[in-house]
């Protein structure tokens, strides 16, 4: 919205509680799958940013990455309109791109490209970008996300340009081989030798991305944040109506989704849901098309795994069984954190009793797949905060049923935490 006044212009958008480097600061700190969820979105919103739009963005950092309740990302402050070069002994250049922080100290994200030596008098600020240059940024961006540790300031980006200032001791740190090697090539001093966007995309996707991120994740999180008037009983309605697909995706086509004691009411389902949850979304929105309305999935060319006639079963279940890229790795089932975020997030918000239960129900059956840590961090507190509802009795009564089942199935004494953190539980799980 924007709105003008006599002395000046108001821009408004909508509010986020988050920037990803207050995010990596908040409890619970992102698991290794949610970081690997917000990489594949940064990537694609990137991707999307070039091609698309034909725009490089320009400052990619981590006060520039926002994030909503649910874990979806939007890359944000978009800047073609600032220096593209800055001089090196120039320190009003600085604040272009180092906002708040200390000039001299802050977190820096720009390509060494950019960095003009001392004694050169312009900062050529109409010069075009490169798309070289962001895929710097996303490598700077991607190792502090990876290691909870800056990589550059200032004067070691200077430093690395003239190469006296080594990165290995930082890309050593990144646990996951294949990430690790991403990084450097996308750390690359020459910008003609550095990795290309396409295949960093490409290696992501096949090496590192569960199968269940860009075939199911992607589809729920895209139709929960493009179609307008997404409720939490909607949300919740949803991932009930597909419980069965999601199980399968999760833990294998042979394995049987647990029975839901609790069930949706039909009457508000059919309120929520008119027809199939994706039907008419796929219909408008077909992966592969380049012509789509807003193309916003034009450049997601996925296969989609959901049958919208039969919501027990995968799309062709059978030869999916014969494709050896499907369910072929274990860390699928990692993502249950991923689905428990949308279920857990829009609990508290429900309006109807029935889907307060529901959400319960799939967070209890989650919980004996997840490791105790989890159980901790991403189900007691939802479950807690439902025994402070005045308005529902069912719902506090069957939430401390759940609480107490999840309590005592956890081994505290080799809970994977160590002992002198314990006092973390103190503030986040039992406020006061």
């Amino acid at each position: 919205m924007i709105e003008e006044i006599d002395k000046a212009g108001l821009i408004i958008r909508q509010y986020y509680s988050f920037n990803l480097r207050e995010r990596t600061f908040t409890m619970p700190y992102l698991s290794p799958i949610e970081k690997i969820w917000i990489v594949f979105q940064i990537l694609f919103a990137v991707k999307e940013l070039h091609t698309q739009h034909g725009i490089c963005h320009g400052d990619i950092k981590m006060e520039n990455i926002l994030l909503n309740s649910n874990g979806t990302v939007y890359l944000s402050d978009i800047s073609p309109y600032k220096p593209t070069y800055i001089k090196s002994d120039d320190i009003s250049t600085f604040t272009y791109f180092f906002g708040t922080n200390d000039e001299t100290q802050g977190s820096c994200y720009l390509a060494p490209e950019r960095l003009l030596e001392g004694g050169k008098d312009e900062t050529k600020t109409g010069a075009e970008l490169f798309p070289e240059m962001d895929v710097f940024s996303l490598g700077a961006l991607f190792v502090e996300l990876f290691i909870d540790e800056s990589l550059f300031d200032f004067s070691k980006l200077l430093n690395y340009k003239k190469g006296t200032f080594k990165i290995e001791p930082y890309l050593d740190k990144i646990k996951n081989k294949t990430m690790r090697e991403l990084c450097r090539k996308m750390l690359i001093i020459n910008p003609k030798e550095r990795i290309k966007l396409d295949e960093i995309i490409d290696i992501f996707t096949r090496e590192l991305c569960p199968v269940t991120i860009p075939r199911v994740m992607l589809h729920f999180d895209t139709l929960f944040n493009t179609t307008p008037f997404w409720k939490p009983d909607m949300i919740i309605g949803c991932l009930y109506k597909h419980w069965f697909q999601i199980w399968k995706c999760l833990f294998g086509l042979d394995e049987k989704a647990p029975y839901l004691y609790q069930q949706l009411n039909l009457d508000i389902l059919n309120k929520l849901i008119v027809r199939s949850s994706f039907s008419s979304y796929i219909e408008r929105r077909k992966p592969g098309v380049d012509d789509t309305a807003d193309g916003s999935i034009s450049l997601y060319k996925f296969k989609f795994l959901f049958n919208l006639e039969d919501t027990t079963k995968l799309d062709g279940e059978e030869e999916l069984k014969k494709d050896p890229q499907i369910f072929i790795r274990n860390d699928n089932k990692e993502c249950i954190t991923l689905f428990l975020h949308y279920i857990s997030n829009n609990l508290p918000c429900v309006k109807y009793e029935s889907s307060g239960l529901v959400a319960l129900e799939m967070m209890k059956q989650f919980s004996y797949k997840v490791k105790d840590i989890t159980k901790l961090q991403c189900i007691v507190p939802y479950f807690l905060s439902m025994l402070k509802r005045k308005d529902n009795n069912l719902l506090c009564i069957t939430s401390l049923h759940y609480l107490i089942e999840i309590l005592k199935s956890i081994d505290y004494e080799n809970l994977e935490l160590p002992s002198v953190d314990y006092n973390i539980f103190d503030s986040y799980i039992y406020p006061g």
